[in-house]
């Protein structure tokens, strides 16, 4: 099940772990969506060179059909892949529109 958190919080979890609950996250966050009937492979491919790039774009396909398109998947990989803070970004987004979409918002 979805669970709605406060994208800021998110974020500042993720700072503070180096990283660690950002993963916890994505997990998380990829087990909701695939209740929600996304295709989404298995969160292992997370921890793999090149493999991992093609995680985050399904991640982020799923994001952007549950967000009817509110998420650019390819923008947002793209970002993400160029900047080190367009990965933040893109989570803190994705947490709120996820939120808006599965939870009702806050």
């Amino acid at each position: 099940m979805f669970e709605k958190r406060d994208p800021i919080k998110v974020i500042i979890f993720t700072l503070i772990t180096f990283g660690i609950y950002g993963l916890y996250w994505y997990i998380k966050t990829s087990e909701a969506l695939k209740e929600q009937g996304k295709d989404i492979p298995h969160w292992i491919l997370l921890f793999i060179p090149i493999a991992n790039l093609f995680w985050v774009y399904k991640f982020y396909t799923a994001v952007e059909e549950v967000t009817n398109k509110e998420f650019n998947a390819i923008l947002w990989l793209a970002i993400s892949l160029l900047t080190g803070i367009g990965a933040y970004v893109a989570i803190f987004i994705i947490q709120d529109k996820l939120n808006k979409a599965l939870g009702g918002g806050l």
